[in-house]
């Protein structure tokens, strides 16, 4: 798919948008315009559709998806920005980084509560380029950019919390991901037809009206701490059907001999989270805890369904 025409129109649209960023506000057709062509070659992979719909059933989901190389390894990884009431919440949606396999894709990052602008920053770390995205919501008012840093093995889960880093100052680098318009369908291989994105106003405004969203179990039996507090809050009961759905995915795939030992370590798993979220006394440690245990867990799985 990359003939030499997409390229040169890519570094065309790369360079012109750079200039147009810091001349005029008459470029912004340009601007976007570039963006679009970017997105289109990223959702015309098929084989990074393919890998999407693995473990999202749900038609209604859009999702933005560009290539960059972020390695430096002269193989394009994905940045993938995920669009439906399933993956997002008032303090935004999920941002996935993916990294291309023989056969498919390698789940790198699973990034929660995540909002565009999207950057790839000039910074490096680890050999890795720097992921700006937008924060706010969620409790987080005024917005802001933060800045997310390869670690060596994976990117922040969480935004809004250490080790991610509040950005000073404009993002240096190539703004990748300007907004949820340009969200197509995952499950519409024509392409054009829009997805439709949660309005803004809802993403945003923890106290805006929207429709509840139930983690994977029954909130009337809800008991813990922990477990309260995933039911009254929409963004980490999606976190939670999102894990729990890569689970059955994943017990679905894997063959028959290898799901006991998977139903031992997810048990064990669980066992050790609510534990560890159970203990913090107040609720902003206890979400905090969640997101990242969350995160990671639902990382593992789709790593493991990827591998498949």
């Amino acid at each position: 798919m990359f003939l030499v025409g997409t390229l040169m129109t890519n570094k065309l649209c790369s360079v012109f948008g750079k200039i147009a960023l810091a001349i005029a506000a008459s470029s912004t057709f340009l601007i976007s315009n570039c963006f679009a062509h970017e997105a289109q070659v990223a959702h015309e992979d098929d084989s990074l559709r393919h890998f999407l719909q693995t473990f999202d059933h749900d038609r209604g989901t859009g999702y933005i998806a560009v290539l960059r190389d972020l390695n430096g390894d002269g193989t394009p990884e994905a940045i993938v920005y995920l669009v439906s009431k399933g993956w997002c919440g008032s303090a935004g949606c999920n941002m996935l980084v993916l990294k291309r396999t023989p056969d498919s894709w390698q789940v790198i990052s699973n990034v929660a509560i995540t909002g565009p602008p999207i950057w790839v920053l000039t910074a490096e770390s680890h050999g890795w380029r720097d992921i700006g995205v937008w924060v706010e919501g969620g409790g987080v008012h005024p917005g802001y950019e933060a800045e997310l840093r390869f670690d060596g093995r994976t990117y922040p889960t969480n935004p809004s919390i250490p080790p991610a880093v509040r950005l000073e100052g404009q993002p240096t680098g190539e703004l990748v991901i300007s907004s949820v318009k340009d969200a197509v369908s995952l499950y519409d291989n024509a392409g054009p037809q829009k997805a439709e994105p949660e309005p803004a106003s809802s993403r945003l405004d923890p106290k805006a009206p929207h429709d509840v969203i139930s983690p994977s179990y029954d909130c009337a039996r809800a008991v813990t701490a922990t477990e309260k507090l995933v039911c009254r809050d929409r963004q980490l009961a999606t976190m939670d059907r999102t894990m729990a759905a890569a689970y059955q995915e994943a017990m679905r795939k894997i063959p028959s001999d290898e799901r006991g030992s998977l139903s031992r370590n997810h048990a064990t798993w669980f066992r050790q989270y609510s534990a560890e979220c159970n203990a913090p006394l107040s609720d902003e440690d206890r979400r905090a805890c969640v997101v990242r245990c969350l995160s990671d867990h639902t990382r593992e799985l789709l790593k493991l369904i990827s591998s498949q």
